[in-house]
């Protein structure tokens, strides 16, 4: 969707730029969704260094083409109610760098939640995302965990819980 500014692409074009810089790791980075405007961020991209390895894609009905594409999936807004492509990333066994304040953390196993970021910036997505590139071995297990978490969801699932809330919420 749209809105880069929430969703912190900003701060994932810096870690970028951070773990290519600091672990010589030659990486590449997968931006994709809409925004008004994409040449603040390719001129962020060219700043961090990164520009040449920054692709950015336009929205698509095939997004599990996407996940399928990636090895981590990094989403450093600071806040989101619930996080679809969080869900959708854990669903195809991604390991997730993101921050405690996204929804979708809540269908974490208690291992894979210790690695949640807090706060979220681009030097501590930076040093986990280093993480996940550095350790093939730790990518697949976060992956695994997250994908059996999240197979117990269901869109039925989800609305219990959500009207639980209000129910909870909402004055008598």
């Amino acid at each position: 969707s749209g809105d880069w500014t929430k969703r912190g692409v900003a701060d994932f074009i810096e870690a970028l730029g951070l773990v290519t810089r600091g672990a010589g790791a030659r990486i590449h980075g997968i931006v994709t969704g809409k925004e008004r405007s994409i040449d603040p961020y390719l001129a962020l991209a060219r700043t961090n260094g990164v520009a040449d390895r920054l692709h950015f894609l336009s929205p698509t009905d095939a997004i599990e083409h996407v996940y399928g594409a990636l090895d981590v999936f990094v989403y450093p807004a600071q806040l989101e109610e619930f996080g679809m492509c969080v869900q959708e990333a854990m669903a195809c066994a991604l390991p997730v760098v993101c921050g405690r304040r996204i929804g979708a953390t809540e269908l974490l196993d208690p291992a894979a939640s210790k690695l949640l970021l807090n706060p979220v910036n681009a030097g501590t997505v930076a040093e986990l995302l280093a993480h996940f590139v550095a350790d093939e071995d730790l990518r697949n297990h976060v992956g695994a965990l997250n994908a059996a978490c999240v197979a117990k969801n269901s869109w039925d699932r989800s609305a219990a819980g959500v009207i639980a809330v209000y129910n909870e919420v909402a004055p008598s």
